[in-house]
């Protein structure tokens, strides 16, 4: 089972890739993408975490309540992040009000939603809060990975320098770059490892009885799934979008999926929400301090 997870996401990918390719995109990014996150950040996460055979998961009904989880992410993608996100951005005014009423629809579609089809179908997500490894590996992946992700930040996008324009103080951008982990942490972190890793990949891999398979299908679901809200709420501004549909398929396949892997090896192995939440605020901590940081300054 292992051979054939490799293979359908290699061919997924391969073909994202090379649609990319074709169209004139930026394919040669996608390539650099899946080599940190499935060929370096993926190994280093196994290699941290060796000696520890993953638990299984507490599963009531695992047919059954992964095809509601995979209904229920349909619905999402195609009409809560395709329209009605659009709708909502745009009723709200935009500001603190915004941001804090969009982090709340968030909780409630990525957890509070999801979690409640679990319930009705008499499911339980007690394996939520197992950890598999102590304390000190947690820490350990934490500081480690948490550190890789915005030292690369830092050094392939303009995040510090933008940072700098708003924040010139050196102690002011080190209070936004931690206020904006923390952020980032409830507002993507909790939000998409929740229901992508603790919910769904738990219950794939409970079904097919493999959790490279899990791991292989949840991660080009978390791609694709960016697919509608890029297509429909994108601009010549938004990376990532295309006029052309499937442009905009291949890119959150080829570009956005690689970083699931990462984060699904992460949770096979550890089973700690905690660890994946705060690693993927890690990742998106840089890019936001400055918009982070404009939009309270702005609002005193």
């Amino acid at each position: 089972m292992h051979k054939v997870a490799i293979a359908i996401y290699a061919a997924c990918w391969g073909a994202s890739t090379a649609y990319l390719a074709y169209a004139g995109a930026e394919w040669a990014l996608a390539a650099a993408i899946l080599a940190i996150f499935g060929l370096i950040l993926s190994p280093v996460a196994l290699l941290l975490t060796r000696n520890r055979s993953a638990i299984a998961g507490d599963v009531r009904k695992p047919r059954g309540e992964s095809l509601v989880l995979l209904g229920y992410i349909a619905f999402y993608a195609f009409v809560i992040f395709g329209p009605v996100y659009g709708w909502l951005k745009d009723a709200l005014p935009d500001g603190q009000t915004e941001e804090g009423a969009l982090f709340l629809f968030k909780l409630l579609v990525h957890v509070a939603l999801p979690s409640a089809l679990i319930y009705a179908m008499r499911g339980s997500l007690a394996s939520l809060w197992q950890t598999r490894v102590g304390r000190g590996r947690v820490l350990l992946c934490l500081l480690l990975f948490s550190a890789a992700l915005m030292a690369l930040n830092a050094v392939v996008s303009p995040s510090l320098a933008r940072l700098a324009e708003v924040r010139p103080d050196l102690g002011a951008q080190i209070g936004w770059i931690a206020l904006s982990w923390i952020w980032m942490s409830l507002v993507a972190g909790l939000c998409e490892e929740y229901l992508f890793r603790g919910l769904l990949q738990t219950r794939l891999a409970a079904w097919s009885g493999s959790a490279m398979l899990a791991i292989a299908l949840a991660s080009l679901l978390f791609g694709l799934v960016h697919a509608p809200g890029l297509y429909l709420r994108g601009d010549a501004e938004t990376f990532g979008h295309s006029p052309d549909v499937l442009q905009v398929v291949a890119y959150s396949i080829a570009v956005l999926s690689p970083v699931g892997l990462f984060f699904g090896v992460l949770w096979h192995r550890t089973r700690s929400l905690l660890l994946v939440v705060v690693v993927h605020g890690a990742m998106d901590a840089l890019p936001f301090a400055a918009p982070l940081a404009k939009l309270f300054t702005a609002a005193s």
